[in-house]
């Protein structure tokens, strides 16, 4: 009888339990035409060959792992159905830029910002090119025009060459060139938008100038960005971007290995704003990079530091630096604890902390070295 009662509890309880279960509200799992379809098959070659044969054009996304933004892509945008839809009219591939084939890669396509999505022909030649997070609608905008040909370098060109030769299409063309890294497309606008713009000191050529510029500046053409940052200066003396453009053009020179003219111009960049406590910590922070001008560097280092009233960690970091560049190692250890305690929690900080006391013992047991260079 016992058993009867516990068989029929059990049968009754389990009805319960399907009853139930059957009654929760269901999530659905992604379908697989709401993800974006990724080809990882075999190289990049490859890649291009099918791409070829299908008649489409490859999406790439140019991620690294450590990347927070590449990963909020992949959380946000490519489970996003119009998203997905937009890109699995391409071939689309994610490409690690720090490893494998994905460094010779990302030097070929000149990629110094993650995420970087890129949309190609089937040759591999750029068509268009976005950096940083995208949200769904505007990746699939971007995607969709750069397939149709909407907003593209090449459309541009045509609106000009078919009589809309504006101003506006001009620095369109320049932005787009500039985006995808030609810069002789880009130069040429520029000027072009130079020559024709009307606007007060001509500040909508020297804003598209100075993109040109810092475009330039990491792109490996140091030659080139010289010549356009001293254009830029000769031709906008007084405009308040001739500050950066010097510091561009320093940093061109230092990658030349051409300290002489490097540090002239970073003492111009010091000496044309002496109350800028930026400038005097960059001075500095070159000097103890490129060990020149050592007996210039601390007192710009400590102007910097006291313009701040010592709440710069940046400004601290750069006399620590200073002061370890002329093996004062002491006055480094001094100042670094100076940076660090302005935030306790910084790792990299107490990394550098640790790595002059070191420096400082080393030099205790080390012959002279003849004192500061």
């Amino acid at each position: 009888m016992r058993s009867r009662a516990l068989g029929a509890s059990f049968l009754l309880g389990s009805v319960f339990l399907l009853v139930f279960v059957l009654g929760l509200p269901r999530t659905r799992p992604a379908a697989a035409a709401d993800l974006v379809t990724w080809d990882q098959e075999g190289d990049f070659a490859s890649l291009l060959t099918r791409a070829h044969k299908a008649k489409k054009l490859v999406f790439v996304d140019f991620y690294a792992t450590w990347c927070g933004p590449c990963k909020l892509m992949d959380r946000e945008v490519y489970t996003d159905s119009a998203a997905a839809a937009a890109a699995n009219r391409l071939v689309n591939r994610k490409i690690d830029a720090e490893r494998g084939e994905g460094v010779p890669l990302a030097t070929r396509y000149a990629i110094h910002y993650y995420p970087t999505l890129l949309v190609l022909d089937e040759t591999g030649k750029e068509r268009a090119r976005q950096t940083g997070y995208v949200p769904p609608a505007r990746f699939a905008r971007f995607v969709d025009d750069a397939r149709t040909g909407r907003g593209t370098a090449a459309e541009i060109e045509a609106r000009i060459a078919h009589g809309e030769d504006t101003v506006d299409n001009r620095i369109a063309l320049a932005n787009k060139a500039i985006d995808t890294r030609d810069f002789k497309t880009a130069r040429a606008q520029v000027l072009a938008v130079v020559g024709r713009d009307t606007t007060a000191g001509h500040g909508r050529a020297a804003d598209l100038w100075l993109a040109l510029l810092r475009a330039e500046g990491p792109a490996g053409d140091p030659a080139a960005t010289i010549a356009d940052a001293a254009a830029f200066r000769a031709g906008f003396a007084v405009h308040p971007g001739r500050f950066e453009a010097l510091a561009i053009e320093a940093g061109a020179h230092a990658a030349r290995a051409e300290k002489d003219s490097a540090v002239a111009l970073y003492r111009l960049l010091r000496d044309g704003q002496p109350g800028d406590a930026k400038a005097l910590a960059g001075f500095a922070r070159f000097c103890a990079a490129q060990a020149t001008a050592l007996d210039e560097a601390p007192a710009a280092g400590q102007k910097a530091v006291s313009l701040s009233h010592e709440k710069d960690a940046d400004a601290l970091d750069a006399l620590a630096d200073v002061y370890a560049a002329r093996r004062e190692f002491d006055h480094a250890v001094d100042t670094a604890q100076r940076a660090l305690d302005l935030n306790p929690g910084d790792g990299a900080r107490r990394g550098r902390l640790e790595t002059f006391e070191e420096q400082a013992v080393q030099a205790l047991h080390a012959p002279s070295t003849g004192g500061a260079r």
